[in-house]
């Protein structure tokens, strides 16, 4: 075999060993990072998802730009009207950056969630100075931003929510009092349309009956439909029944 030859077998052999390598270091370094990133990640997707949702809702006069008259009627509210997410409250603050003026609504908990459990978004938004939208110097720079909390207060909301509509039991577990409460005592109410825990009041779609005692590591918080309320699972001494009304 002449020397060309054995040159070019080594240079295939030599690109054949490079492809493993690049294919080997995918498989067991970036892909596994990439999916740990991606379910870091998933509040943010649903941020994305609320955020759009507000910035193409009735606020605005025109697609991300707001309509100054539709903020004022919302503005200091504690209500969440577009883009509600169930597990995560938001709390938006519009902008101006012109004027600096700023419109603020939404959910904000009494005391900040861990941090674990909160995070925060800027959109670039704009809005209309005055009368329809006729030239584009008619419309100032704004921004939108979105703070989202996870709350013992929004979990026991979202799932009161998810067994009115299912009709069905909905509950997840406390395995550390201390992730949201300060004490494992708890005291649920309803409040001028708010879903009260502790203090900390949400404005609530789906009412529940008034609830108070003490969790311990690892209880169970069962939202149980009205009707249904007689489940089982109050029985158990580690399981907390709300009654959906």
């Amino acid at each position: 075999m002449d020397v060309p030859s054995m040159l070019n077998i080594m240079t295939a052999f030599i690109k054949m060993v490079v492809v493993i390598l690049v294919v080997v270091f995918v498989a067991f370094v970036a892909f596994p990072g990439f999916i740990q990133v991606f379910g870091e990640n998933e509040a943010e997707r649903f941020s994305l998802d609320s955020s759009a949702i507000l910035l193409s809702s009735d606020l605005v006069a025109y697609p991300a730009v707001f309509n100054p008259e539709k903020l004022n009627e919302i503005n200091g509210s504690v209500q969440e009207p577009f883009g509600r997410l169930c597990d995560y409250g938001y709390f938006a603050t519009v902008k101006d950056l012109e004027t600096g003026r700023e419109w603020k609504f939404g959910y904000s908990p009494a005391d900040p969630p861990k941090k674990e459990e909160m995070f925060t978004k800027t959109f670039k938004a704009g809005i209309l100075k005055k009368g329809d939208w006729e030239f584009y110097d008619n419309v100032s720079a704004a921004t939108l931003t979105m703070r989202f909390s996870r709350t013992l207060a929004t979990r026991i909301g979202c799932i009161a929510e998810k067994a009115h509509a299912s009709g069905t039991v909905q509950s997840f577990v406390i395995n550390d009092c201390s992730m949201f409460l300060s004490s494992c005592s708890i005291e649920v109410k309803q409040q001028a349309g708010a879903l009260c825990v502790n203090g900390d009041c949400r404005a609530s779609i789906v009412p529940l009956a008034s609830f108070s005692g003490e969790l311990k590591e690892g209880s169970v918080l069962a939202a149980v439909p009205g009707e249904s309320c007689s489940s089982p699972q109050s029985g158990k001494q580690s399981s907390v029944v709300l009654c959906v009304m």
